[in-house]
């Protein structure tokens, strides 16, 4: 019998000794050999978050849309679907905005 604990009564000391009987022995490597490996698909992200600062590349300088005709709407989906066509992630609304604006200047 295991040493009781101080101020255990009968119950606990049923449930105690309970817990330290061995589990019985189960082979977990013979149950899943048949299963093939799942591999994890690799993403990335299709904006960048609002902390991030870096500076604007080249390629996405020329993927705003300066025209004043052209509302910030649809120049941020513009903008967006050529990023995604150049597999680069994009800046967030707000950034894109502020790029725009002191572009259009």
């Amino acid at each position: 019998m295991a040493p009781q604990p101080k101020g255990c009564g009968p119950k606990i000391q049923a449930k105690v000794e309970e817990e330290m009987k061995e589990q019985p022995f189960e082979d977990v490597q013979a149950v899943d050999a048949d299963d093939v490996p799942h591999t994890v698909a690799r993403t990335r992200s299709r904006c960048l978050p609002v902390t991030t600062k870096r500076y604007w590349s080249s390629i996405e300088l020329s993927l705003v849309n300066v025209d004043p005709k052209v509302k910030l709407a649809d120049a941020y989906q513009q903008y967006v679907e050529a990023c995604r066509q150049h597999q680069i992630t994009a800046r967030n609304q707000k950034a894109f905005h502020l790029r725009r604006y002191k572009m259009m200047q």
